[in-house]
């Protein structure tokens, strides 16, 4: 099934970033991209999970030091 279809201006504001890195991320492959008629192209919601949650930065303060 497919997830909710957003397009590259909410993707965009999901992400905090412009629309020209959405197009970018999109020819890359990074986020899957549906056409919908001639020119209208749709980002899938489940692309963009799985986009954040590959590139999640963690991080263990309790074992970071400063000397």
């Amino acid at each position: 099934m497919i997830s909710k279809l957003l397009d590259r201006g909410e993707t965009a504001d999901r992400l905090h970033v412009s629309v020209m890195t959405i197009r970018r991320l999109g020819a890359a492959g990074d986020l899957e991209e549906i056409r919908v008629g001639k020119r209208g192209i749709r980002i899938t919601e489940q692309s963009v999970d799985e986009y954040l949650a590959a590139h999640r930065v963690t991080r263990n303060w309790a074992s970071t030091r400063v000397a």
